[in-house]
C-alpha cells in the first residue's frame, strides 16, 4: 500500500516546471493530490504541454509566465496566486540556467544571467511567498542546490558560486523561519541542462 504523502489537497508553487527535473516535481505532486502552479520564462509550448497532460490525467496542474530574474513580475505572480488559492503551502525554488565556460570566457553576461536566475530568483520568489507563510505559521520551502555549490569544477565558477549561494541562503533562511514554523530545505542535485 502506497504511503500518504500529506500532499493531497495542498496548494503548491514551483518555479521552472515547464521542462526537466521541475517538471518531474510538478507532476509527482500533482500525481499526489496537489494543486500545482509553475512558473516558466519562455518556452510556452512545453509548459502548454506539461499543464495539458496533467489535465488528461485529472491533475490540477497551472503555468504562469514569469521571469523569476524580475522580482516585481514575480510579486504580482505571486499575489495572482494568493487571491486565486487564499495560500501557498509549499514552495519548491528549482528554476536555473548554465552558462558554462572558463572563467577568462566568461562574458559579462554569463556571469549576470546566472546569478540574477539563480540566486535572485530564488531570492525574488521566496520574499514574495514568506510573509504569507508567516501570516499562517505554516510552509515548506525546498531550494534546489547542486553538487557543484560544495565542490568545484573547471568551467562553472559562475554556477557554483550560485548554486553555493543556494546553499548558505538556505541555511540562513531556515534559522530565521523556523520559530514561525515555516521548514527550508536544500536538495543537492547534479544537472548538465538549464531547468528554466
Amino acid at each position: 500500500m502506497p504511503l500518504d504523502s500529506g500532499l493531497a489537497g495542498k496548494k503548491l508553487l514551483v518555479t521552472g516546471g515547464s521542462r526537466g527535473i521541475g517538471r518531474a516535481i510538478v507532476e509527482l505532486f500533482a500525481a499526489d493530490g496537489a494543486e500545482v502552479a509553475f512558473f516558466y520564462r519562455g518556452n510556452t509550448a512545453a509548459a502548454e504541454e506539461v499543464v495539458a497532460a496533467a489535465a488528461a490525467r485529472g491533475w490540477a496542474v497551472a503555468a504562469d509566465r514569469v521571469d523569476v530574474a524580475d522580482a516585481a513580475a514575480v510579486g504580482q505572480a505571486v499575489e495572482r496566486l494568493i487571491d486565486r488559492w487564499g495560500r501557498i503551502d509549499v514552495l519548491v525554488n528549482n528554476a536555473g540556467v548554465i552558462r558554462d565556460n572558463l572563467l577568462g570566457l566568461l562574458g559579462d553576461e554569463d556571469v549576470r544571467t546566472v546569478l540574477e536566475t539563480n540566486v535572485g530568483g530564488v531570492f525574488n520568489v521566496t520574499r514574495a511567498v514568506v510573509p504569507h507563510m508567516i501570516s499562517r505559521r505554516a510552509g515548506k520551502i525546498v531550494n534546489l542546490g547542486s553538487v557543484s555549490g560544495e565542490k568545484g569544477g573547471r568551467g562553472q565558477t559562475n554556477y557554483a558560486a550560485s548554486k553555493g549561494a543556494i546553499i548558505a541562503f538556505t541555511r540562513a533562511l531556515a534559522v530565521e523561519l523556523a520559530p514561525r514554523r515555516i521548514t527550508v530545505n536544500l536538495s543537492l542535485i547534479h544537472i548538465s541542462e538549464p531547468t528554466r
